[in-house]
């Protein structure tokens, strides 16, 4: 379970004679990891406990801090379609750190 906060800025840019409107977004996220566990033939594993994990470098770090950066495309006021990249500053364990890309269609109404 987890919860994210993201702190953003963006721009809409109305290209002229058309029906288009570009939206550059950027900005940064926090990240709450409330619970993090695998069941593995019948055993339970908390990804933050650091016996389970073996040992401190590898257990999971539950507050990661990232940036992110995505376009949107506003088509004739009613579809949105966009794409977003984002990547932790920090760490989740040692040598992991987490990417993310995200693809977005919507409609207006």
């Amino acid at each position: 379970y987890a919860g994210k906060l993201n702190i953003g800025v963006g721009y809409a840019i109305a290209i002229p004679n058309t029906s288009l409107a570009l939206m550059p977004h950027a900005g940064i996220g926090y990240s709450w990891i409330f619970s993090a566990k695998t069941k593995i033939d019948g055993k339970t594993i908390d990804h933050f406990d650091k016996d389970d994990m073996g040992g401190e470098d590898y257990k999971w770090d539950n507050m990661p801090i990232g940036w992110y950066a995505g376009l949107k495309a506003n088509i004739s006021n009613k579809v949105v379609i966009g794409a977003t990249y984002g990547m932790d500053f920090t760490k989740i364990t040692k040598g992991v750190r987490i990417r993310t890309i995200s693809v977005s269609v919507g409609y207006c109404f």
